[in-house]
């Protein structure tokens, strides 16, 4: 595995900004932003990524139930997924906040929250289960996610195993503080106010007993 910093290096550092950028900005580092869907630095194209972030590239099988808030979901399980995927503490509170959107793979293999912030789709959680990762659940979510949402923004951790996916499967991205912010389906114009109030968001994972794997 590419470690983050080398990542970072390539994509946001050393390598050109390529042509036909929608929207050319700077970070707070003055390193370019990549705006343009789909591109990654060369270096990192023969990494399977999908494998890596446990996204999958088949079906996994795995019923995905949709759903508004948590209902009757137990919670006790989506907080042991929610931890061991991101291998941190859930902020205490966090289930019994308003939770929006919610899709769940299986039998509490994945899940995704989305809610609204600003008046954007926001994604707040995608996660899933060490054991499924591979097998295409987070694809599904992902792609139940696309169809009922044309726009959302989500933010990962500098250091999220998952972010050049997350770069290939977004119009555009940017460093705010110790945040990444993505985005799809909203005009990068749009994006100037929306990402330091993404990026501004009180975090919902905290270092905690199990490995880090990253946060979202």
């Amino acid at each position: 595995m590419i470690p983050p910093s080398v990542i970072h290096a390539e994509v946001y550092g050393k390598a050109p900004m390529p042509a036909g950028l929608l929207h050319p900005m700077r970070t707070r580092t003055s390193l370019p932003i990549l705006i343009r869907r789909g591109w990654v630095a060369g270096p990192l194209l023969d990494v399977n990524w999908d494998s890596i972030c446990g996204i999958g590239s088949g079906g996994s099988g795995a019923a995905i139930i949709a759903q508004d808030g948590f209902g009757a979901l137990d919670r006790a399980r989506i907080k042991t997924l929610l931890e061991t995927s991101f291998g941190k503490s859930l902020a205490a509170g966090y289930l019994d906040m308003p939770a929006g959107r919610v899709y769940l793979a299986g039998d509490y293999l994945g899940i995704a929250i989305i809610k609204t912030l600003w008046g954007f789709d926001y994604l707040d959680k995608l996660a899933v289960a060490p054991g499924a990762r591979g097998n295409g659940v987070g694809r599904e979510l992902w792609e139940n996610i696309k169809k009922d949402f044309p726009s959302l923004v989500w933010r990962a951790a500098p250091d999220n195993p998952a972010n050049a996916w997350y770069l290939r499967n977004s119009d555009g991205a940017a460093r705010s503080g110790d945040w990444m912010v993505y985005w799809y389906g909203i005009e990068p114009n749009s994006m100037d106010a929306i990402i330091p109030l993404a990026a501004a968001l009180p975090p919902t994972l905290t270092n905690g007993i199990h490995q880090n794997q990253g946060r979202m």
